[in-house]
This record gives structure tokens, C-alpha cells and sequence, in this order.
């Protein structure tokens, strides 16, 4: 307590030389704790993303999940998902419970003068409610009929209906895309805001897959398998069966590796949290080095403040004092430094992330644990850089340190 009550002392009777020295630290950690604030806010929105797709569902692709330059070469290569792979899984995979395919392509719905911003357009078959679990609000779905005919029928996402039909009932109306008149026969439930960030999630439009490859797109295009087990049956088996029957339908031989990809709700959240991680390591790093500069900045200061008292180290050596309590005063002086400020950086992040956040509509996590972690580690920054000051101090001779002016 004696040791804790000099160093506040010695703290308050140096204000100014204080607060400069806790200027590196404080830098540091409001840039530590503001983006990690910002980087988890925008983690726990993506996974609950992700966590809303149904963890059943398995979607066969051309490109899988790219991860290098490399991967997406290869990928290229490889032959397009086509409706005929789609009628094969239906036909020869008993553990597919329900399949569809969709493409996907952008564009814009105009209705008069109203526009919408750029939109998913995606062509899709009659299965695809069931298998993406999308519920219908108003009006229905296409018809295996419409798909046949390659209709011109669309459903809207929540956002193109408060855009082209505010307040009214879009159902049975009419909109351009690409300059061609569509009627919307149906709307489907919002799939809301996680975390209140807006990610275009609602903003898309729904068309049969033909009128799409009419429209939209080319008969060359690669399509997305996605399909469901039937009941009782695991993902695994299904993974299995799909991937046998694919490899015969393109003819590989045993050696040659698959030319198709599968991706799964485990896979997708696996490559966020790496892909998350690697950007949150990357600002530790770069963060680090203002800790580093300020622990430097610590240690010169402390280095100034042992010359100034070498007269006081002496009387304290001469009164009994022994090294070991020199040590700890110089030591803890330089954890209450840091550790203030760690505090004050933990509190100019937190309000700077949710001040950006409410500027740029970002989502914000702020938990305690990263408040103590950056208190914390700015208090192990001042040991570390207060040793040598402290050392020093302690080795002073008695009667040398007496005799200073």
C-alpha cells in the first residue's frame, strides 16, 4: 500500500509529464479497441447471416469457395453446372430429398419514373422456396408451368416493394427489366437486419431459371445446385452419393480430382472466421506498434524521473528502503501510468467506434472483455518497458545517490 500511495503521488506531482507519456499508449489502444469493436459488430452480423442459412442444405457450384488466384484458374476450367446435372441428381440420388437450381445476375426494376438501386435478379425452379427456406408473404409462387413457358412472373424482395410500391399491394402489378414487363405474382418475408446492417439480403427479385437464360443470362451459363436429404438421411451421404454421381456423369478417371465444388453452411462460416481473424491479427499488428511507441515513450520518461530523484532514492535506501522496494515503486508507477492509459484509450475507442458506426450505419460489439484486455495489455506494456528504468534506480549506490544535487 506505502508503495502504491508513492507512485499515485509522484503520478500527481508530474500531471503534465504524465499525460504526455500516456499520449503513445492511449493512441494504441483506441486503435485496438475502436476496429475490434467495429470488426466484431461486423462478425456477428455475418454469422448470423450465415446461421439463418439452413445448415441442411448442400449447394453443388462450378468455383466452390475460391481462396487464391490460383484456385479461381483451376476453377475456370472446369465444365458449368447445368440443368441436365440437375436432372441427373434428381434421378439417380434416392438421398436428395428436393433439388433446384438457381443463376444469378444483376440488373435494375423500373415502374414509371420510380427506380430501384442494382438488385439480384435470380433465376430459380419451382423447388426453390423449400430448399432455401424463403417464406412467401403475400400472393404465390411460379407454377412448373410458368418455368416451362419461360414466363415473364417475378417476386419481389422486401426492398424492391417499398422502392416501386409504396404503401400498396405489388401483387398483380407490373415492372421493366431490361425493358421487358414482368408481373409480380408474390413477395416474400423480409429476412431482416442482423446487428441493424443492411447487406442487401432483401434486395433481390426471383424469375423462373428459363426466363432467365432468356433474359438475363445465356444458355451457357453455370447454374447452383442446392438441394436438401430426404428424411432420416445425414449431409455426408448425400455429399457422397451427389459427388459419385457427378464424377460419372463427367467422366473422371480415379486419379483426376473433382471439377465441381460442393459448399456447405460449415464451410462458409469456416472461411468467415478465417478470413475475420487474418483482418483482426492484422490490425493487432499494426496497433502494436503505437503500443511499442508508447512503451518507449514510458520508459524515457522513467529514465528522466529516476536522475530527478536520485537524492529521494538515496534517503529511502538510507532509512531502510531495500532494492527490492525501489524496484516495485519505479515498476508500479509505470503500470498505473499505462494502465490509465489503457482506460482512457478503452473509453476514446469504444466512442469512437460507435460514433463511426453511426455515421456509416455499422454494426458495433463492444464486450467487457475487450475493455479488461486492453487495460491489461497496456498494463504489461509499462511493466515490460518499466524494468530498465526501475533496475537502474534500485542499483543507485547509497552514498553517491546522498550526495546529488
Amino acid at each position: 500500500m506505502d508503495t502504491l500511495l508513492l507512485a499515485l503521488a509522484s503520478l500527481r506531482s508530474h500531471v503534465l509529464r504524465s499525460a504526455l507519456t500516456l499520449f503513445g499508449i492511449v493512441i494504441g489502444i483506441t486503435a485496438v479497441v475502436g476496429m475490434s469493436s467495429i470488426i466484431r459488430g461486423v462478425d456477428e452480423v455475418i454469422l448470423g447471416q450465415i446461421r439463418a442459412l439452413n445448415p441442411n442444405v448442400l449447394y453443388l457450384t462450378r468455383f466452390g469457395l475460391i481462396m487464391s488466384e490460383e484456385d479461381w484458374r483451376s476453377a475456370r476450367r472446369r465444365p458449368p453446372i447445368s440443368v441436365e446435372d440437375l436432372r441427373a441428381i434428381e434421378a439417380d440420388c434416392p438421398t436428395v430429398g428436393k433439388a433446384d437450381l438457381f443463376a444469378e445476375g444483376w440488373g435494375e426494376l423500373t415502374r414509371g419514373a420510380k427506380r430501384t438501386r442494382g438488385l439480384n435478379v435470380m433465376g430459380v425452379g419451382v423447388n426453390y422456396p423449400d430448399v432455401n427456406s424463403m417464406q412467401i408473404r403475400g400472393g404465390r409462387f411460379f407454377a412448373s408451368g410458368e418455368v416451362a413457358a419461360a414466363a415473364r412472373v417475378m417476386l419481389l424482395g422486401r426492398e424492391p416493394c417499398e422502392n416501386l410500391f409504396p404503401g400498396i399491394d405489388p401483387v398483380g402489378r407490373t415492372v421493366r427489366l431490361f425493358r421487358q414487363e414482368y408481373t409480380v405474382i408474390g413477395t416474400f418475408v423480409p429476412q431482416g437486419e442482423v446487428g441493424g446492417m443492411n447487406i442487401g439480403q432483401d434486395n433481390f427479385c426471383v424469375i423462373p431459371w428459363t426466363t432467365h437464360r432468356r433474359d438475363v443470362s445465356s444458355r451457357r451459363e453455370s447454374y447452383v445446385v442446392a438441394m436438401v436429404p430426404g428424411a432420416g438421411v445425414p449431409v455426408e451421404r448425400m455429399v457422397e452419393e451427389v459427388a459419385t454421381r457427378m464424377r460419372l456423369r463427367h467422366r473422371l478417371r480415379a486419379q483426376q480430382e473433382d471439377d465441381f465444388a460442393f459448399i456447405t453452411q460449415e464451410s462458409i462460416m469456416k472461411l468467415w472466421r478465417e478470413l475475420s481473424g487474418a483482418v483482426f491479427l492484422g490490425l493487432l499488428g499494426i496497433s502494436s506498434i503505437a503500443l511499442v511507441v508508447g512503451g518507449i515513450g514510458v520508459m524515457a520518461v522513467m529514465m528522466v524521473a529516476v536522475t530527478e530523484r536520485v537524492r529521494e532514492i538515496g534517503v529511502r535506501r538510507a532509512v531502510g528502503a531495500r532494492r527490492g522496494h525501489v524496484l516495485a515503486q519505479f515498476l508500479v508507477e509505470a503500470a498505473l501510468l499505462t494502465a490509465a492509459g489503457g482506460a482512457l484509450g478503452s473509453a476514446l475507442g469504444a466512442a469512437a467506434a460507435h460514433g463511426i458506426a453511426y455515421w456509416v450505419e455499422l454494426p458495433v460489439a463492444t464486450p467487457w472483455d475487450t475493455f479488461a484486455l486492453a487495460i491489461g495489455v497496456s498494463t504489461v506494456v509499462g511493466l515490460v518497458f518499466g524494468v530498465m528504468p526501475a533496475w537502474r534506480a534500485a542499483r543507485l549506490d547509497v552514498v553517491e545517490a546522498l550526495r546529488a544535487e
